[in-house]
């Protein structure tokens, strides 16, 4: 499934951001592995996974979940 956009709700971002880090433990890959798969810098992505920003970038959630196959009900409430 690819997404494109993903808008995240506050709950839903927290478990957005642990299931994907689960996904990438079980790849053994680290945020520079994800940085380069996406296409994003790895500043964006310690930034998405640091939680500081009041609007996620709903298109790098997007590419995150399609390049770590996450289905949406792994983190949707």
């Amino acid at each position: 499934m690819q997404y494109f956009e993903i808008r995240l709700k506050e709950a839903e971002r927290y478990r957005f951001i642990e299931v994907a880090k689960r996904k990438m433990e079980e790849l053994h890959w680290t945020s520079s592995d994800l940085a380069r798969e996406t296409g994003y810098t790895l500043n964006s992505i310690y930034s998405f996974f640091g939680g500081k920003q009041k609007y996620p970038n709903k298109r790098l959630a997007g590419k995150i979940a399609t390049v770590l196959q996450m289905e949406r009900s792994e983190w949707k409430c």
